[in-house]
């Protein structure tokens, strides 16, 4: 991640670039995975308010989050009743060997 200029990289590339609220959810989630983050923390810390304040905006902020990141990377970034917001990494999978 370039926090400077608000960029996520892949393999050291430029791979998109966020508006300031979508790169602050996506920097948290990302350098916490695969942990859950409470859905109040990430309020507080991504829009520096109440949670009663900004439930809606978090939902739309996300929405925006996974469109920029596209299809591949944006269902990565999910929600689980009781536990928050996550960014998860896919499961390598493994063929037996014969």
């Amino acid at each position: 991640m370039d926090k400077k200029a608000l960029r996520v990289l892949k393999k050291g590339e430029p791979f998109v670039e966020l508006p300031p609220e979508q790169f602050r959810l996506f920097s948290m989630l990302f350098e916490r995975r695969p942990a859950f983050i409470p859905e109040s923390d990430v309020i507080e810390q991504v829009f520096n308010c109440s949670p009663r304040e900004k439930c809606e905006a978090l939902a739309s902020l996300v929405y925006r989050l996974r469109k920029a990141l596209g299809p591949r990377y944006g269902r990565r970034v999910v929600k689980k009743k009781g536990r928050g917001w996550a960014y998860i990494q896919p499961r390598l999978r493994f063929d037996p060997v014969m």
